[in-house]
């Protein structure tokens, strides 16, 4: 399942795998939990169960494959407190259209379980993202994902729903990505993905203007020979900004051992540089500030 977050209150929020619905047991199967830490054991205060929970059950289409979001205090709105997360909804079946859910819910009054219909959260959206294995990232009033069969999406968040904002020319493939931002503040926004070749084999860092993904503004093929990852992915990574460099972790196809990969920017004096294991790939066409 995906991982875990956390509200200033301290209160846990999670999405959970196939297994059984039943309230009266304690039994929360495919469902987004708000759990309550007490001194001993944590508290199920609210839940979010969507209306085809028996369908994603029956089809392992889980509801927890994907992280939860939980969106800054929003300002002037019904809703000031948001959780964003998706389904893997129609995974392994050719014929099931459109794939992927995201949902977006208030996490001061989740919903439990209605019948028939998700009316009683804040948004549905069905196939506008991918199926989702992955965390969505969050960045001036914008929600990045990057689903599974589907483009790199930029949703606007305005007034409390997500409304497609840009898409990057590029499809991912069967795990999608986990998006990761670099930014000035609310300038210079750049969103980071790995992605993940045949499925595991090898993986391509791109960069893409946070504002619009259709422009992108480095990969890591464009210079293969300098800067090209002769490593596998992991299915779900993250990319790590820190210091102007971006920081992924894999292992080398040459000699299979795990490596530290770090991209920065190319001086006029620097090339690539292998070093102690850790292989130092520069490029001089991505920018961390514009």
């Amino acid at each position: 399942m995906g991982a875990l977050a956390a509200d200033s209150l301290g209160n846990i929020y999670c999405g959970t795998g196939q297994g059984t619905f039943d309230v009266s047991n304690g039994n929360f199967g495919d469902s987004f939990l708000k759990l309550q830490p007490g001194s001993s054991t944590l508290t199920v205060a609210d839940y979010f169960t969507p209306f085809n929970n028996a369908t994603l059950l029956s089809m392992d289409w889980d509801a927890g494959s994907g992280s939860p979001l939980l969106v800054p205090t929003q300002t002037g709105t019904l809703h000031p407190h948001l959780l964003i997360a998706g389904t893997k909804e129609g995974d392994e079946h050719p014929t099931y259209s459109p794939q992927g859910r995201v949902y977006v819910v208030d996490r001061d009054k989740m919903g439990k379980f209605h019948s028939g219909s998700d009316s009683q959260i804040v948004q549905s959206l069905l196939g506008e993202a991918g199926r989702i294995f992955t965390s969505p990232a969050f960045w001036n009033q914008n929600v990045y994902f990057g689903g599974a069969g589907n483009f790199v999406a930029a949703f606007s968040l305005k007034n409390d729903l997500l409304s497609p904002q840009s898409q990057s020319s590029l499809t991912l493939e069967k795990r999608g990505a986990n998006p990761t931002i670099s930014a000035n503040g609310t300038n210079n926004g750049v969103v980071w993905i790995l992605e993940r070749i045949d499925n595991k084999t090898s993986g391509v860092l791109h960069a893409f203007d946070a504002t619009n993904l259709a422009t992108e503004l480095y990969n890591s093929n464009q210079n293969s020979g300098r800067d090209g990852l002769n490593a596998s992915a992991g299915a779900f990574e993250s990319v790590t900004i820190a210091n102007g460099k971006v920081y992924l972790a894999g292992n080398d196809l040459s000699d299979a051992k795990g490596k530290l990969f770090i991209f920065g920017l190319l001086s006029t004096t620097s090339q690539s540089v292998h070093d102690s294991g850790v292989n130092i790939a520069t490029s001089d066409t991505f920018r961390l500030s514009h």
